[in-house]
């Protein structure tokens, strides 16, 4: 048993149970793969009666090389030890220290940060998802002690010494609610960009000062400066939408089957024929300047809230910016790309019919599971931000529409 450590954690985290009744126990139908770890092998070799330790044991595949096995899912991608009341059966009949890491960790991030790690939780749990998603209030963080089992991800020791000072000023940028969630991402975006010129020259130790700075009340003089430099480019917007929708979603999609709804709710948004294949952007353009990027907007304001903890969950549990190996204005790019573009598609088919809470939690449900469960996206991701090969103000005005509503 690993000693605890100081963990800093969106206070979500400890209000979390699981509960397969609430969400059709979907990570035990999924078809995801379920390690077994050595030290729960050899507790489910000694389980009794023999009958059920037979019929345990006989689930499992050993995976040569990786010094663990997996369970053996049935032909519809169930796991076999889950019961017809959605209910795991090793975990009720012997409790839940019975679990694998694998299970008992679930669905809790960790990310490990030397002396500290952090914890969250994914979204790709629909009843993290609630948890996350529909509170009103900003997600609030505490510090508790906790041991770091099932670690996720483990920062480089080189970034260790201020990775929280650069998080603590991404996260109340983000949120900040006096400005609207494109304004939010501008200020983030100068941010990491003093941020990373900083960490160039090796001046890491002023770090903590600059994010105090961007989280002052004070600060909030200095963004209409910030904002003024941003004209928002909206065709340019909509052509990189389509393009990065086109390359994930499209024809030649290396991805699942039903990921097609995506570019089938934005047809309809844009009038788009379903059976179109080559996608006339004009007329589409046409209109989104007409009258569906004003529906945008309103949506947006709608639902800021939602938006707005999607981003901090997203953030701060993928550790950002340090996701992807390269400087901090690469990670803001693609993190950019990837919530945009999960905005687009949420606009989109909250424009051509209801959307009640259920099914905007589905919709991150669906939209984390293929960001988190497809190594591609990322790659993509990275891929597009290198093709458009533009220096971050260039990228904001692509993205980010600044004008104040009202």
């Amino acid at each position: 048993m690993e000693e605890e450590r100081i963990c800093l954690q969106p206070e979500y985290v400890s209000r979390f149970q699981c509960d397969g009744t609430a969400c059709d126990a979907k990570c035990c139908k999924l078809g995801w793969r379920i390690s077994i770890d050595p030290k729960t092998y050899q507790k489910y070799c000694n389980l009794e009666p023999m009958s059920f330790r037979k019929r345990v044991i006989s689930k499992l595949k050993y995976e040569k090389g990786k010094n663990h096995f997996t369970i053996r899912l049935d032909k519809k991608g169930r796991c076999p030890l889950l019961g017809k009341d959605l209910l795991c059966e090793i975990q009720k009949n012997y409790g839940a220290e019975y679990l694998s890491r694998t299970c008992q960790v679930y669905p809790r991030v960790i990310n490990d940060f030397g002396d500290m790690i952090e914890k969250s939780l994914t979204l790709t749990c629909p009843v993290a998802a609630k948890l996350v998603l529909l509170q009103e209030e900003p997600i609030a963080f505490e510090q508790v002690k906790t041991t770091p089992e099932g670690i996720w991800r483990e920062l480089p020791e080189d970034v260790r010494d201020y990775a929280f000072d650069v998080q603590y000023g991404c996260i109340s940028i983000l949120q900040n609610r006096k400005l609207s969630i494109d304004q939010r991402l501008v200020v983030l975006g100068f941010f990491l960009d003093q941020a990373n010129d900083m960490v160039t020259a090796g001046k890491t130790e002023q770090l903590k000062e600059l994010s105090a700075l961007y989280a002052s009340d004070g600060f909030m003089e200095n963004v209409p400066g910030m904002l003024q430099a941003i004209r928002f480019q909206p065709k340019e917007y909509f052509r990189t939408m389509f393009v990065l929708l086109e390359e994930l979603y499209g024809a030649k999609s290396k991805f699942f089957q039903q990921e097609q709804w995506a570019l089938r709710d934005v047809k309809r948004a844009y009038r788009i024929p379903d059976e179109t294949v080559n996608i006339d952007l004009a007329d589409a353009q046409e209109v989104y300047l007409s009258h569906a990027g004003k529906i945008r907007a309103k949506l947006l304001e709608k639902f800021s809230y939602i938006l707005e903890n999607f981003l901090v969950n997203e953030f701060f549990m993928n550790a950002c910016p340090f996701r992807i190996q390269g400087n901090f204005i690469l990670n803001y790019e693609v993190f950019l790309l990837i919530y945009k573009l999960s905005e687009f598609i949420f606009c989109s088919s909250a424009s051509v019919r209801p959307l009640p809470k259920e099914e905007i939690v589905s919709f991150f449900v669906i939209f984390s599971y293929h960001l988190e469960h497809n190594a591609n996206y990322m790659h993509e991701f990275a891929r597009a931000v290198h093709k458009q090969n533009q220096d971050i103000v260039s990228i904001m005005r692509n993205l980010l529409d600044v004008t104040p509503r009202d």
